[in-house]
């Protein structure tokens, strides 16, 4: 009973697969960060054609502005995940050569 609970451990053996794992299959949506990366820049577009031509009072500008920081800090992270992808994807291409998303555990 105890040997087939070894067995059966979820997730990577060490803690160096993970990482690897990880930003494979991250990457292998990087089509949809790239097109969330479109609508966030398209939102921020809008909302400062909404701040130009809508009242200028501080209630509105307080909110254009919080909606600036979300979308400044969501393009942030999509843009360090497409950059990551970039980086694992170069010319090298050995960091995510080799890497299954499947678990290992299952495999016997």
């Amino acid at each position: 009973m105890s040997s087939d609970r070894s067995q059966a451990t979820p997730g990577p053996s060490q803690p160096d697969e993970f990482w690897p794992r990880f930003w494979f299959n991250v990457c292998s949506y990087s089509e949809y960060y790239f097109m969330l990366l479109i609508a966030v820049t398209i939102m921020a577009v809008l909302n400062a054609v909404a701040m130009l031509l809508a009242e200028q009072s501080t209630a509105s500008f307080v909110i254009a502005t919080m909606v600036f920081v979300i979308l400044g800090l969501t393009a942030l992270a999509v843009g360090f995940v497409l950059w990551q992808c970039k980086q694992l994807r170069g010319p090298d291409r050995e960091k995510l050569e080799g890497v299954e998303p499947t678990d290992r555990s299952q495999e016997e």
